[in-house]
């Protein structure tokens, strides 16, 4: 099942398995100039560059989706203060690298 949420400037693409429900992949697209755009790939670059940051990552998201297996409102969620912080990291690393 192809799911879409389109709000202003931004939109939501999933894929749901039709015979689980259960969500397979999820894109976002934003706008050019969106300034989501700098947090997302500020994120994406943090986590290339500092590995073990990246690996707790991907602990977060095990131990959310073993929390929230069909709910993924609650999956998004349960990750969602983990996120916040490494992006307020992220963003200031990647302005930093910017600047010099």
């Amino acid at each position: 099942m192809i799911g879409r949420i389109r709000v202003a400037g931004s939109a939501l693409l999933t894929l749901s398995d039709p015979v689980t429900d259960i969500q397979m992949v999820k894109v976002h697209c934003d706008d050019n100039g969106s300034p989501k755009i700098e947090r997302h790939v500020a994120f994406r670059e943090y986590l290339l560059a500092h590995l073990p940051i990246a690996d707790a990552y991907d602990e977060e998201k095990a131990r959310c989706r073993n929390c929230h297996l069909v709910d993924s409102p609650a999956y998004t969620e349960c990750k969602n203060d983990w996120i916040k912080r490494i992006e307020r990291d992220a963003i200031t690393w990647s302005r930093s690298r910017v600047a010099s």
